[in-house]
């Protein structure tokens, strides 16, 4: 993520939205970590079997590799545990299915790169991991409320 910001292309204003959208994923990444300190030690402590560090690194991966995350097998495979320890960490740190938070992280990506860069829709769907042009506007479209061509012309 660091990298991105060396890298990154464009105007004043553009680098501007730019770097305040990445403080605010870095944000949401640190908030993330420390989530489960909140949560009550019993709950925690009644999922003595669910490796928490590696549920945490597996959603580290899909923040930053959405388009290459796989099947849900490969990644309870990588994190060493089978589908089903993965899919109860899923829904005890965040509250959703592994499939649930994989189109979530595929949805905000793609939020923010409709409104902060000039890539076509058909390359914003290939970056986050979709084929399906019209599959992608019609999910879009029922979680934002307005269509993604609707938010291009308008940013």
């Amino acid at each position: 993520m660091i990298l991105e910001l060396d890298t990154f292309q464009g105007s004043k204003s553009l680098k501007t939205n730019f770097y305040q959208a990445k403080t605010l994923e870095l944000l949401s990444y640190l908030f993330r970590l420390y989530q489960d300190d909140s949560k009550k030690e019993s709950q925690i402590r009644s999922a003595p079997h669910l490796n928490l560090k590696k549920i945490r690194e597996i959603a580290n991966f899909i923040d930053y590799h959405v388009a290459d995350v796989g099947t849900i097998g490969n990644l309870a495979t990588m994190g060493g545990m089978n589908e089903m320890k993965l899919q109860k960490g899923f829904q005890l740190l965040f509250k959703n299915s592994v499939y649930g938070y994989i189109q979530q992280v595929r949805f905000k990506k793609a939020m923010f790169l409709l409104c902060n860069t000039d890539k076509t829709i058909t390359e914003i769907i290939n970056e986050v991991g979709l084929n399906s042009r019209s599959h992608f506007s019609k999910i879009f479209k029922k979680k934002f409320g307005r269509s993604p061509r609707n938010i291009r012309t308008t940013k």
